[in-house]
């Protein structure tokens, strides 16, 4: 399915990263302060939806240098659906 253009995310995608640093700063979670202090981070428009209006759905992809992948590759998982947690949280905001 094709993704429909012209959809912007509603936050600068530094500002998220900034906020989550902060907040993964203060859990003590130097794992993922290290990913997001290396990561080149961009928002991926993966889908939209015109029902009743129209719905985006976005990714936020993190590139890290492969030293870093490394590091975590074995926590990947629970990394991601933290950093999820956080942005779904952060979202209702």
């Amino acid at each position: 399915m094709g993704v429909m253009p012209g959809g912007t995310f509603p936050q600068p995608v530094a500002d998220l990263v900034a906020t989550l640093l902060g907040i993964f700063e203060l859990k003590k979670r130097p794992e993922i302060v290290e990913i997001l202090t290396n990561a080149h981070a961009r928002f991926d428009q993966t889908d939209y939806d015109n029902w009743n209006g129209g719905t985006y759905t976005w990714a936020l992809r993190l590139e890290v240098p492969v030293s870093v992948y490394a590091s975590v590759d074995s926590n990947l998982s629970a990394i991601e659906k933290e950093v999820l947690n956080q942005c779904v949280y952060l979202a209702r905001l």
